[in-house]
């Protein structure tokens, strides 16, 4: 029976890769890590400023306001 990959062999490594498949592999690795970014600016600092103004007036911060989960 085989090994089963992990997510970062599956993801991140190329064996013996070409020239080509390396700069597709970077491209890849780097749209990743952009999206991780952005959303860590743009979601990330929705979560920041809701939960500073739910500190300041005293009351609980939920996430699933944020997120747009939950029932109400």
């Amino acid at each position: 029976m085989a090994r089963q990959q992990t997510s970062s062999e599956k993801y991140f490594r190329v064996y013996k890769a070409t020239w080509w498949q390396r700069r597709q592999r970077d491209w890849w690795v780097f749209r990743y890590l952009f999206r991780i970014f952005w959303l860590w600016f743009t979601v990330g600092g929705k979560l920041r400023r809701e939960k500073r103004r739910a500190a300041r007036e005293g009351r609980v911060f939920y996430i699933d306001h944020i997120a747009g989960g939950g029932s109400g």
